[in-house]
């Protein structure tokens, strides 16, 4: 299997999502897939989907744009950014960078597990009231000065 292939079909399939493909994520994650974020932590296709489905329910405009891809045998990370609006806040565009592990079978070329890493600290909650203000606070004070 080529596995540079496989990569590029997932990063496509990552910059193409919307709510009528997430059924198609079988095509490149495997069955078992492992999924972490930070929020979630499971196991299952069935369970990405769902996932992925929710994400278009709660957010809109959602577009992911991958930013560099990178392989090691069967581990890769896949740069990104995410951009999005809340359906709370639906007049504030929203932006999360991140990056993700990814293994690969390599006998199929399947995704079987995908580790997302970014800061929802800054990215997510400083954007919300009340909260958004104390997290600000909380970073200015435990930040080093630069001179």
């Amino acid at each position: 299997m080529d596995l540079d292939a496989a990569l590029g079909r997932y990063a496509a399939a990552l910059e193409g999502l919307t709510p009528g493909s997430v059924g198609d994520l079988g095509t490149v994650m495997a069955a078992d897939i492992r999924f972490r974020d930070p929020f979630n932590d499971f196991a299952g296709l069935d369970h990405a989907r769902a996932l992925f489905g929710q994400m278009f329910e709660d957010c809109l405009d959602v577009r992911f744009t991958v930013r560099g891809r990178f392989r090691d045998g069967a581990r890769a990370v896949l740069l990104w950014t995410m951009d999005y609006r809340l359906r709370r806040w639906p007049d504030r565009p929203l932006r999360i960078e991140g990056a993700s592990e990814i293994d690969l079978d390599p006998a199929s070329g399947l995704i079987t597990a995908h580790v997302d890493h970014w800061d929802a600290a800054s990215q997510l909650y400083e954007h919300f009231p009340l909260l958004g203000g104390v997290l600000r606070l909380l970073r200015r004070r435990i930040a080093t000065p630069v001179p």
